[in-house]
């Protein structure tokens, strides 16, 4: 238990969400001396709670001398072979190109689909490593981003294969083990990475995102989680594709402010986007996708929504959060029916970006994935193109769901990250599959309409972790981040 000295406090969401005006010679992205400033005003977060088990301090053997070789490890998750979440085929460490920069002193681990300089990609499957044999000439930029702002790389992780999966169970590697939910799945297609970052491998991990694959790990494994909106980090050079039009780089860490340390390096200049515009301070509840998650976790999660935004500063301004169904606005489907789009759209985007090589090589997939890559091919560009038009209507519907009709103001939308807990390992195929419906119908809204979304732990007295997330619109990653640092100091807080 944590004994937090009152007076209590929500959610600031004016300090939280406010952007600084951007004159046209400034970069909109946060620099490193304000974040500093920020962190030092704002010192309570996830780290500052104990540990919950012992650790132990472990001396990792590398190739590179210049990267840390000890770190806090959780003794029960080893860092390869059976249960571990970095891979076996290389050594992937890299020290920093600029010692003195604002990520010094964090490391920071790699999903094996992202290119690291001199090693090679393997995408956690087999025979994709067997036939791209060349180890990679350079860092993908998400990497030599973090590597410039002076963190240290301490591996490669493991992966579902080829991205496709959302348990975290590979066929052929094995499943990492979650530190947080042990005997529980730890989530994908990012698992290696969740499972590195909640057992103390690495301060921060990245990974990609398509239907998920951040998000999910993230809430499975009690970590922080984000998703960008789609395009504002380059997921085009240096990393493997699943589905382009929702893939993104994403990242971890054990804590938000953390987690916004790290957009600082990776989110670059929006474009010519406005940038002036911030966040309403007041937000919505997704009604219809919290009606997707078990009883228990529902009143969880809403308990919680109503802990950070109740009574309180945010309250006297704001008066209260409103309620809305995501789906069925505009003319657009009901919300349940999302994924059925979502699909279609991304398993002709798969075959279009895999189908030549499944072909030519007929790589052994795992139960769920080979009938995943067996159906992609059978979706014709017809199908794909109709629901796309049906994709554009509820981005458009997503969009004006979160500005305020009566003031124009942005504001945020509150969802569950996941419909309950982690299923357990090794779970039966119809329960998995159920399960992994439910949960893309929750993790479906934000890709479909291209936007960020960040996922911050809830705390719970037992049980395994809840993810709670909060979806901005797009381009206000440097808000959400911010806000995502408010919601976990007020989520810390016992009622």
């Amino acid at each position: 238990r944590v004994d937090i000295a009152p007076p209590r406090w929500g959610m600031d969401m004016r300090a939280a969400t406010c952007r600084p005006s951007v004159l046209a010679e400034r970069s909109i992205r946060l620099d490193h001396l304000r974040i500093r400033a920020w962190i030092r005003g704002n010192p309570r977060t996830a780290r500052d709670l104990p540990v919950p088990r012992r650790r132990s301090r472990t001396t990792l053997r590398g190739s590179d001398g210049d990267a840390p070789s000890v770190v806090d490890v959780l003794p029960d998750v080893p860092r390869t072979g059976k249960g571990g979440c970095f891979v076996d085929h290389c050594d992937a460490r890299a020290a920093p190109t600029d010692p003195d920069g604002p990520l010094a002193g964090l490391t920071f681990a790699v999903k094996d689909n992202l290119d690291v300089a001199g090693h090679r990609t393997g995408c956690g499957q087999p025979t994709w490593l067997d036939t791209h044999p060349e180890p990679a000439r350079q860092h993908a930029p998400p990497v030599a981003s973090l590597l410039a702002a002076g963190a240290a790389c301490v591996g490669k992780t493991q992966m579902d294969e080829l991205a496709w999966a959302l348990q975290g169970e590979n066929h052929h590697y094995g499943t990492p083990i979650n530190p947080a939910a042990v005997g529980h799945i730890p989530g994908g297609s990012s698992s290696g990475s969740a499972v590195a970052v909640a057992a103390g491998y690495a301060d921060v991990a990245l990974g990609t995102d398509t239907a998920g694959s951040v998000r999910v790990p993230a809430s499975y494994c009690g970590l922080c989680g984000f998703r960008p909106t789609h395009g504002r980090v380059d997921a085009t050079r240096g990393c493997v594709p699943l589905a382009p039009s929702f893939d993104v780089v994403g990242w971890f860490a054990r804590d938000a402010t953390t987690m916004l340390r790290c957009g600082s390096a990776l989110l670059p200049p929006w474009g010519a986007w406005d940038t002036t515009f911030d966040l309403r301070f007041d937000g919505a509840i997704a009604r219809d996708a919290f009606e997707l998650c078990d009883e228990e976790s529902r009143a969880t999660l809403r308990e919680a929504v109503a802990r950070a935004c109740g009574p309180g500063p945010l309250g006297e301004r704001a008066g209260g959060l409103v309620e809305v169904d995501i789906g069925g606005r505009g003319g657009t489907p009901p919300l349940t029916e999302w994924w059925n789009l979502f699909r279609v759209i991304q398993a002709n985007e798969v075959w279009r970006a895999h189908g030549a090589w499944v072909s030519e090589h007929r790589p052994q997939f795992g139960p769920g994935v080979k009938e995943r890559f067996e159906g992609a091919g059978e979706v014709t560009d017809a199908e794909a193109e109709e629901a796309s038009k049906t994709r554009d209507a509820i981005a458009a519907s997503m969009e004006s769901t979160l500005v305020d009709e009566a003031t124009g103001k942005d504001r945020f939308l509150f969802l569950p990250t996941s419909p309950g807990p982690p299923l357990a390992s090794g779970a039966d195929a119809r329960t998995v599959e159920s399960f992994r419906n439910r949960q893309l119908r929750l993790t479906a809204a934000a890709g479909l309409a291209r936007l960020p979304q960040a996922t911050v732990p809830v705390p719970r007295r037992s049980g395994p972790p809840l993810g709670l997330s909060v979806v901005g619109p797009r381009g206000t990653d440097e808000a959400l981040l911010r806000l995502a640092c408010e919601l976990e100091r007020a989520l810390m807080e016992r009622p």
